[in-house]
């Protein structure tokens, strides 16, 4: 319970769910959800053993109003699943004993997940429990004052745990800082030790209120369960919930004017044992459609993350003289509307210095810029992608993860049955001009990671 996604880790550090969040547009798009009533999903897996029952509330840290108390919308989540509605004894982290509860936050998005057996001889029961207690979710939440205190002791334990052993972390925060200087992104979903220390009921209270929303909120239940069955329970406790949307957000239009800088983030520490180098660069970019820009990142990240002739792996690992060992980070990213940041990050081969690798990645991406991706490649990563995406049809557990990629990021459902062709339509220009904005100002963030004696 209470995993953190979605902190902008940047060049290549990400956690374990960011593949849901950040990197949803390398998976293959599936046609098997179904939307089956209003703001209910249903993903038919007819071989899965479990049934799995998700809500993702579109609203995270980013949404936090007062960002004294950064970290509210992580803190809730615990609430959340803590907490008891009138009637239940027992909170939603532990309703079934033979299953699993988990909850994750981002910047944009919350999520809670059950799964239970789809054996269980009580199951339509079971989804009618989770069904019931979030339906009730959507309108408040009771918490008992020692409850209360332990979760936020939970979650500054998390903090230490995932954040403050970790040499790595005030370089990336301190980096992130940089990169999204003036915008929500800018901060660290969990918050840090003294807003954790300021949290207060009230204010998830009045979190909860302004975004956990019917029509701010999805429903996904996978597995070997009919549709109908899922249907009549869905419509028996959500029918009757206010509709009305949630207030509209700052932050989505808020447009970040990148001006040239250049900044090093460096950190030696006895606890790092390989010594590593990340660049990370971000440029305004002209985005006339946000699914266009999004296939031009899926497809570019996917070369530069290939073993392709001209890909940082051909270019700085094999031949003769190799620079790296390994390519630890490389993929273009739609960081926000407007924005794209292209990152890279190595580890030196055995007799190069970090000086030797920064100057190779420098170079590798002043050149590749210049040149981009020409037509027979990029002909080749889109039958890379045609191929993945027949491939992952008869794989429904990827589904979900691509359905919630897509629905927060968030972009409209109604145009993901046109994402294959989008990708496919992807012209050479359309890359290369892309590419073409890195060329000129930047605002990049340098981190450099090494053994030390601290």
């Amino acid at each position: 319970m209470g995993m953190v996604v979605g902190d902008k880790t940047l060049m290549g550090f990400k956690f374990t769910l960011s593949l849901l969040l950040g990197l949803f547009l390398l998976l293959p798009v599936q046609a098997q959800e179904k939307l089956i009533t209003d703001r209910v999903f249903h993903i038919p897996d007819p071989k899965s053993q479990n049934i799995q029952f998700q809500m993702i509330v579109l609203a995270g840290s980013a949404d936090e109003s007062n960002m004294a108390q950064l970290g509210i919308a992580h803190y809730l989540e615990h609430l959340v699943l803590v907490g008891r509605n009138e009637g239940q004894a027992e909170s939603a982290q532990r309703f079934f004993a033979d299953g699993n509860s988990n909850g994750w936050t981002s910047q944009r998005n919350t999520g809670y997940i059950h799964s239970f057996p789809a054996n269980a001889a009580d199951r339509t029961a079971r989804l009618e429990r989770l069904f019931k207690f979030y339906s009730e979710r959507l309108t408040d939440f009771a918490i008992t004052p020692e409850d209360a205190i332990r979760e936020r002791n939970v979650v500054r334990q998390e903090h230490d745990w995932r954040y403050g052993s970790s040499p790595q972390f005030p370089v990336w925060q301190q980096a992130t800082r940089y990169i999204y200087e003036g915008h929500p992104f800018a901060n660290w979903t969990i918050g840090t030790p003294e807003t954790i220390a300021a949290f207060t009921v009230e204010e998830s209270r009045a979190f909860l209120r302004r975004w956990y929303r019917k029509g701010n909120v999805y429903f996904i239940v996978t597995g070997p369960v009919a549709a109908e069955e899922i249907k009549t329970i869905a419509e028996k406790y959500l029918s009757t919930l206010d509709a009305t949307p949630p207030p509209e957000r700052a932050w989505p239009s808020q447009k970040l004017k990148v001006q040239a800088d250049s900044r090093v983030f460096q950190r030696a520490d006895k606890r790092i044992t390989t010594p590593s180098i990340s660049l990370s660069r971000m440029v305004n970019a002209n985005e006339a459609d946000p699914l266009r820009q999004s296939a031009i990142a899926s497809l570019v990240s996917n070369y530069l993350a290939s073993k392709l002739t001209g890909s940082p792996h051909s270019a700085l690992v094999e031949g003769d003289a190799p620079v790296s060992a390994a390519i630890t980070s490389a993929q273009l990213e739609r960081s926000l509307p407007g924005l794209l940041t292209l990152s890279l990050g190595a580890v030196p081969e055995e007799g190069r210095s970090i000086g030797d690798v920064r100057l190779a990645l420098a170079d590798y991406t002043k050149a590749f810029v210049k040149r981009g991706i020409d037509a027979p490649t990029l002909e080749r990563l889109k039958r890379r992608f045609a191929r993945d995406t027949k491939r992952s049809l008869e794989e429904p557990q990827n589904a979900p993860s691509r359905l919630i990629g897509w629905l927060t990021r968030p972009l409209p459902y109604d145009r993901l049955k046109d994402w294959p062709d989008i990708v496919a339509s992807i012209s050479v220009e359309e890359i290369n001009t892309a590419l073409a904005a890195f060329a000129g100002d930047s605002r990049e963030a340098i981190t450099i990671f090494e053994p030390g004696s601290e």
